[in-house]
């Protein structure tokens, strides 16, 4: 099966660095550090709600993207806190993310050495009840080849809550 991003930039594809092509061609398991920075108390809250880690600090990281029919579940794991998403095809070369009420629209782009993930709420909510996406913020990835493995840049922000989180480091493949 050909993973998400690799449909979605179609042979943008095959111009990435190589250990870009590895994690998002055949996925597996890749493990280094990380460091997460953290919003006010409010970002902290929609970070809980999400999920994602509450705490600010450097440590074991790992992503383990596995493939699960026609979508892809990545699984983050903060020392021993995981989060775990599930992505699938999106329309005109995007993957839709879905991070718990969140659905998340993402759209790969080779950059220079690496391939920048541009992130795009369209939604989030409670059950039936969603806001509206431009109430919500938006993020994005950026990630660059460094030896056989990777450096990241991961983060989103809120209007008027300013960053909610970011995430940055390394990873090589287990």
């Amino acid at each position: 099966m050909t993973s998400l991003i690799a449909r979605a930039m179609g042979p943008a594809f095959d111009d990435l660095p190589a250990p870009l092509r590895a994690l998002h061609g055949r996925g597996g398991l890749w493990r280094g550090t990380a460091t997460v920075e953290t919003g006010g108390t409010l970002a902290r809250r929609i970070t809980r709600a999400m999920g994602l880690p509450t705490v600010a600090g450097t440590g074991p990281f790992s992503l383990e993207i596995a493939a699960d029919g026609r979508d892809e579940v990545w699984t983050r794991r903060f020392g021993t806190h995981v989060f775990a998403s599930r992505l699938g095809p999106g329309p005109d070369g995007t993957v839709l993310e879905r991070i718990g009420a969140i659905r998340v629209q993402m759209r790969p782009e080779p950059v220079p050495d690496g391939l920048r993930l541009r992130l795009r709420i369209i939604g989030a909510g409670i059950g039936l009840v969603m806001a509206p996406a431009r109430l919500v913020g938006e993020g994005g990835g950026l990630e660059t080849a460094e030896g056989r493995g990777l450096r990241f840049d991961v983060g989103g922000h809120a209007p008027g809550l300013g960053r909610v989180i970011r995430y940055h480091g390394v990873l090589e493949p287990d």
